[in-house]
C-alpha cells in the first residue's frame, strides 16, 4: 500500500467517526422533519402556525444542546432563513415547551434518540487518543504535499488537511 492510499484509508476512518458539520445538520434537519411530519422546505417556513414553530424550536433546541459542533446564533439563523432573534426565541420557547408540552418533549426526545450516534460524549482518553490520531495524519499530509507539489492529488489532500485541522479544534475546544 502506497503512501497516498494508506493517507485516505486513514481519513476514512476518521471520516467515520467524526461527521462535518453539514452531513451533522442534515441528519438534525432529517430527523426533526420526520418526528414533526413535515418537510424541510416547511421547516423552513417563516409561518407562525404551532405545526412549523414546533419543529423550528426543536432543530435549534437540537442544535444548541446536543451538537458537538458549536453554533452561534447567526449561523444557526442562516440554516432556517431566519433572524438571530428569532432563533433566540425558539430556543426559549423549546426550554419551556420541553417541561409543559408532553407531545413536543416527547417528539423532541424521539429525535434525540434518532440522532444518538451524532451526540456520543467523548471522554477525555478518547479526545486525546483522537487529537494525536489526527495530528500524525495531518503530519502526513503535510509531507505528502511536500513531497508531492505538482501532483493533480494536492487540491484533494490540502482540503484534507483542512477538514482534519478542524476536527482537532473542535475536539481540543470541547
Amino acid at each position: 500500500m502506497n503512501a497516498l492510499e494508506e493517507l485516505v484509508e486513514q481519513q476514512e476512518k476518521v471520516l467515520n467517526v467524526l461527521k462535518t458539520k453539514r452531513d451533522q445538520i442534515n441528519d438534525i434537519t432529517n430527523a426533526v422533519c420526520h418526528r414533526f411530519e413535515i418537510s424541510v422546505a416547511e421547516l423552513k417556513n417563516e409561518s407562525r402556525h404551532r405545526k412549523y414553530v414546533n419543529p423550528r424550536a426543536a432543530f435549534c433546541y437540537l442544535i444548541f444542546k446536543q451538537s458537538r459542533h458549536k453554533y452561534t446564533l447567526h449561523e444557526v439563523g442562516r440554516m432556517l432563513d431566519l433572524h438571530h432573534a428569532t432563533i433566540i426565541n425558539c430556543l426559549k420557547n423549546a426550554s419551556n415547551w420541553m417541561v409543559s408540552d408532553k407531545d413536543f418533549n416527547e417528539r423532541v426526545k424521539a429525535a434525540e434518540n434518532d440522532l444518538s450516534h451524532l451526540f456520543v460524549k467523548l471522554d477525555v482518553e478518547d479526545k486525546i487518543s483522537a487529537v494525536g490520531v489526527i495530528s500524525e495524519l495531518v503530519d502526513k499530509v503535510n509531507k505528502w504535499i511536500t513531497l508531492n507539489p505538482n501532483n493533480p492529488f494536492c487540491g484533494y489532500m490540502t482540503l484534507l488537511q483542512s477538514e482534519l485541522s478542524t476536527h482537532k479544534k473542535h475536539l481540543t475546544n470541547d
